[in-house]
């Protein structure tokens, strides 16, 4: 079974850089898929993470595994596993994030974005979110209709709870 590593890089300074690193850890036999941004490394297949920064390191760069995300946002308004999914799927959609960890209470960003990018992005999925650690919760004034719509409830046949998650059947 295939599984996820999420490495912090440094060295990387520019596209081509990071080009270099997806193409080394592209030609591993065990990668399946290699998102690479200026920080952060998302690496899906069978490789052990120490072979994969073993791979970065013969590319000329430094990596390791990540233990702190870019970003963490607070979110309101997720009601359910599929609801974070969906939220995930808004925020991995954004230029320059290479992974994002949901649930319904607050999502870790890794990945060079910025914090209202990111925002603008759950927003557009129909819920709310604002950076951890900034005295604030997430807005709670009405949604738009569209909001409200995204938001909708409906979906949620699998209790929420704080895990990785999974699509909903």
């Amino acid at each position: 079974m295939a599984n996820t590593t999420i490495l912090a890089l440094q060295g990387l300074s520019c596209g081509h850089c990071t080009a270099s690193v997806k193409k080394a850890l592209d030609a591993r036999p065990d990668v399946e898929s290699a998102v690479v941004t200026l920080d952060f490394a998302k690496v899906t297949g069978d490789a052990d993470a120490q072979s994969l920064i073993s791979t970065i390191e013969d590319a000329g760069y430094e990596a390791q595994i990540a233990d702190k995300p870019g970003t963490i946002l607070q979110l309101s308004g997720l009601n359910c596993m599929k609801c974070a999914a969906k939220t995930q799927s808004a925020l991995e959609a954004v230029e320059g994030v290479a992974a994002a960890v949901v649930d319904t209470k607050e999502a870790k960003v890794y990945g060079s974005a910025d914090a209202q990018t990111l925002i603008s992005a759950v927003e557009a999925a129909g819920y709310q979110a604002v950076v951890a650690g900034e005295n604030a919760s997430p807005k709670s004034e009405p949604l738009t209709p569209s909001q409200t719509e995204a938001a909708s409830a409906e979906h949620c046949d699998i209790p929420a709870t704080r895990t990785i998650p999974l699509p909903c059947r």
